[in-house]
């Protein structure tokens, strides 16, 4: 993979900026200083109209990504009825073993895989509630029955004990739900990394409401390079509109509403600091920012 060098690194290395360059980053394609043809030849080809391209086609390929192979079903099989899907008593057998309400269990599932028992995730999650592999042997489900319906959701649940255990310092049940269905989407550290830096700006680390415009500040390097953060870059949009469509979602099936928290302003910064302060389903592999994948692709040259 060919990646874009900083300016300043040509300097120190006898080389020049060749081709288009990214005057956001102050980075470019370098090339000896002796070789002229190559950089005029590199110029001519990789010019500003072709890095334009070519920065749109990564943009569609990443949202390719972040998609789930599946085949959708209605929300609703008769809400005159109230019947979900063909799943529900699977969710009832799974809302007694956790202690939620199976509703807000069937939201989840809608939006894990739109109740479609093949579906796959872009990141290789399977079934109905979206399990990886290694999570799902990690709750007692072998991969050769990771697309059996029953399974899967008794798989869901067990995980979903397991992520309530993780959050049971938030003591209010109803409080700790969106923790857990963010956990299940990216990964319990992520979440704690925003809870401290909740705590950090003088917000209520229990309240999802205080947490959550973390979750998203996590996208950013301000924020995910502080020294409280542990687990770094987490891609933390997908993470807090996951946990909105579910509460919404289970609302909509008549669930008891959770309150939604409203988006931060473009460009908001955090909270001021209090006075009296001093200061799909996540793997074991992390998450790279844009910089850190800069910075991978300098030490592998």
């Amino acid at each position: 993979i060919a990646l874009q060098l900083p300016e300043s690194f040509a300097k120190s290395h006898e080389l020049r900026a060749a081709g288009a360059k990214d005057s956001t980053r102050h980075t470019a394609w370098m090339d000896p200083a002796d070789e002229k043809g190559l950089a005029e030849a590199l110029d001519e080809w990789y010019g500003s109209r072709l890095l334009q391209e070519v920065t749109k086609n990564e943009k569609e390929r990443v949202a390719r990504r972040h998609t789930v192979r599946r085949t959708p079903r209605p929300a609703f099989v008769s809400q005159q009825k109230g019947i979900i899907s063909t799943y529900d008593p699977l969710f009832k057998e799974a809302a007694a073993q956790t202690g939620w309400d199976w509703k807000l269990i069937a939201a989840q599932c809608y939006q894990e895989s739109t109740f479609d028992p093949s579906a796959i995730s872009w990141a290789g999650a399977k079934g109905l509630m979206q399990l990886m592999p290694a999570t799902a042997q990690s709750v007692g489900l072998s991969e050769a029955k990771i697309f059996n319906p029953n399974d899967n959701v008794a798989a869901a649940a067990r995980l979903i004990l397991r992520l309530q255990r993780q959050w049971s310092d938030i003591r209010d049940p109803v409080a700790r739900i969106p923790f857990v269905l963010a956990s299940y989407n990216g990964g319990t550290g992520h979440i704690r990394d925003a809870q401290k830096l909740a705590r950090k700006h003088g917000a209520n680390p229990q309240n999802w409401a205080s947490v959550a415009p973390f979750v998203l500040h996590l996208e950013q390097p301000r924020f995910y390079r502080d020294p409280v953060v542990t687990h770094g870059y987490m891609i933390g949009s997908e993470t807090y509109h996951y946990v909105e469509a579910v509460l919404q979602r289970w609302a909509a099936y008549g669930g008891r509403p959770v309150v939604s928290t409203p988006l931060p302003s473009p460009g908001s910064a955090a909270p001021a600091p209090a006075t009296h302060k001093r200061n799909r389903f996540s793997t074991q592999q992390k998450i790279l920012s844009p910089e850190e994948m800069q910075n991978a692709g300098k030490e592998n040259k």
